[in-house]
């Protein structure tokens, strides 16, 4: 409904984008941002806002005028998350007043739904909250946005990057790309792709940090740390694919306790089978309350990444520590 009404220029005066699902926020922003203002017409009508520059005197001033060459003015205002008292004042300023000529845009990846801001806006503007995806919605989100890409996916491949690369869209996307450039110009995505492309790079980053971890490496850590960060790979995604990894080994270590076989243990713990062997060997390093403590500081983290998006280094740093 959402797109429809955009596609059909049937625009709101504001917009409150919200939720965990960092990529499908990013994604609906840009395609609102390109409907409403052509980038020819951005440099004197399109405003970003952080918190520290919410101030009323420019923030009214800059609403009340008259687009400059264009049919409309853009305001966003990123991570009101943060906002306080008097930020909350100027958006009810705006709010009461509406302009006919001006588009008002809220962002909040990670917002406190108990906190005035967020009552405000959920109750005064279009809102729109993107949860992630349920586990069992990750194969209709890759089959989607395969199709989007111009691939057509095979079932067994759909579901090998679904176990590989867990439910962080944006990393899904990102090795989708890195599969249409390397079997371009054919468009059929096939298990052996995946195996090849995906698998192994995956894998082998995943056990490369945790075989750092057991062996007490905090140089080398922290180096894949800012590799990271440099190469703007998603922190979210990796930290989801690590704590999956982790998840893993634990399930690998009851299993071998139990006595369980390898095809077992691959079956059951949806991994090939030639990785099974390197799961039991790191599994033997780590107890039952040890991962459990770890899974808990990787969920700590990824929430300090949604609040604090600019401080991955930070986040990432204090976590090896």
């Amino acid at each position: 409904k959402f797109y429809e009404d955009i596609d059909a220029q049937n625009f709101k005066n504001f917009y409150f984008l919200y939720g965990d699902e960092d990529y499908l926020i990013e994604r609906t922003y840009n395609y609102l941002i390109d409907s409403l203002i052509p980038v020819d017409f951005r440099d004197f009508n399109f405003h970003v806002y952080y918190p520290e520059e919410v101030k009323a005197e420019n923030i009214l001033d800059t609403y009340e005028m008259y687009p400059m060459m264009a049919s409309r003015r853009v305001m966003v205002f990123k991570d009101i998350t943060v906002f306080n008292e008097n930020h909350l004042a100027i958006v009810q300023s705006l709010i009461a007043k509406p302009n006919e000529t001006v588009t008002v845009i809220f962002l909040g990846p990670f917002v406190d739904k108990k906190k005035k801001i967020f009552k405000l806006l959920n109750d005064k503007t279009k809102a729109l909250e993107f949860k992630k995806p349920y586990d069992n919605q990750i194969p209709y989100w890759v089959k989607y946005l395969s199709n989007e890409m111009g691939l057509e996916i095979e079932q067994e491949a759909l579901h090998l990057i679904h176990e590989l690369m867990g439910g962080d869209l944006r990393s899904i996307i990102s090795e989708l790309v890195k599969v249409k450039e390397f079997i371009h110009p054919n468009n059929q995505v096939t298990q052996k792709h995946i195996q090849e492309l995906v698998a192994n790079s995956a894998q082998d980053n995943s056990f490369l940090l945790v075989e750092k971890w057991v062996n007490g490496d905090e140089v080398a850590k922290l180096k894949i740390a800012e590799e990271i960060v440099d190469s703007g790979e998603s922190e979210l995604g990796f930290l989801q694919l690590l704590a999956r990894h982790l998840r893993i080994l634990n399930q690998i270590r009851v299993g071998v306790e139990n006595k369980q076989t390898k095809d077992q243990l691959s079956k059951k713990n949806g991994i090939p089978v030639y990785f099974v062997d390197k799961y039991i060997k790191q599994s033997r390093h780590w107890s039952g309350p040890q991962i459990t403590g770890l899974l808990a500081k990787l969920t700590d983290s990824e929430m300090a990444l949604k609040r604090n998006p600019d401080l991955k280094k930070a986040v990432l740093s204090k976590l090896i520590y």
